[in-house]
């Protein structure tokens, strides 16, 4: 009778020579090596996701509701602020409107085309500039800022100023040009030949800067829960104004005031529970 050739046959038959208890062991420890490599060959394949892919989806551009109108007062070097307002379109145009304060109420509009950078995060519109440059803004959540011509953050004392707001008329107080309009109850209306409106701006920064009609003012806020609002250190130049009998008054008003209440872009500020001391009325250029 002829012996099995053990090279042959079964080419797991040397697990049938085994003991029972080794045999089993030998299958339970070979299933966990197969369940080992699994798990290696699954977390290999995770890695191998580019993380490029997932952060360039989660930007500016693609996360934010950025369309629609900005505005704001931006710096100026020979004037009081440039009113500023942006408009951001769908189809990668722009509308830029621009006026002096302090020198002229001739409103500057230019329309043009806009472009992302690589990353999602800032814009530039071509030509929107002066004379025909281009400008960069930053794009966050509801606002734009301003970048320098390399495309980065503007410093300095002046940094917190470079901020456009997205427009919402009953949404916030601050960065909009506020037109005082009544005062203790009375209209306040410029005179021939006035060349300063009185009007309040309230910066991202807690800043409070604008005039009284004849000089400069600036100084510090606070809001707080409930429609609190409080004004401090407030100080203005001391150019004689004789056209402006007003002025005292608002510079008092200011310092007394502790609430506010905003209403279809009218501002109007009081004392706790007293009649209104001041209105204000935002100012655009339509």
């Amino acid at each position: 009778m002829r012996k099995p050739n053990p090279k042959k046959g079964n080419t797991f038959g040397f697990l049938q020579k085994m003991p029972p208890m080794l045999y089993c062991a030998s299958k339970k420890i070979g299933a966990w090596l197969l369940f080992a490599m699994v798990l290696m060959a699954c977390r290999t394949s995770q890695k191998s996701i580019p993380e490029t892919g997932r952060s360039m989806s989660d930007n500016s551009r693609t996360s934010l509701d950025w369309p629609g109108t900005y505005i704001g007062v931006l710096p100026c070097n020979d004037c009081e602020g440039t009113l500023t307002e942006v408009r951001l379109q769908t189809n990668g145009t722009y509308e830029v409107a621009t006026q002096w304060l302090s020198k002229s109420k001739e409103t500057h509009r230019k329309k043009g085309n806009f472009e992302w950078d690589a990353e999602g995060r800032t814009i530039r519109l071509s030509g929107a500039g002066t004379p025909s440059g281009d400008i960069r803004y930053q794009v966050v959540e509801n606002a734009l800022i301003q970048l320098d011509a390399q495309g980065k953050r503007i410093e300095g004392d002046m940094a917190d100023m470079y901020r456009l707001v997205k427009h919402d008329a009953n949404a916030d107080v601050r960065e909009k040009y506020w037109k005082l309009i009544e005062l203790s109850g009375k209209p306040i209306r410029m005179k021939e030949g006035q060349l300063h409106e009185p009007h309040l701006i309230l910066k991202f920064s807690g800043r409070v800067i604008g005039s009284t009609g004849c000089n400069r003012l600036m100084g510090a806020y606070t809001l707080g829960e409930g429609y609190q609002l409080r004004f401090r250190q407030i100080a203005s130049t001391l150019m004689a104004c004789q056209d402006v009998e007003y002025e005292g008054e608002f510079l008092r008003v200011l310092e007394n005031v502790d609430n506010y209440t905003l209403r279809n872009d009218t501002l109007s500020l009081y004392k706790a529970r007293t009649a209104a001391q001041a209105r204000f009325v935002a100012v655009y250029l339509r």
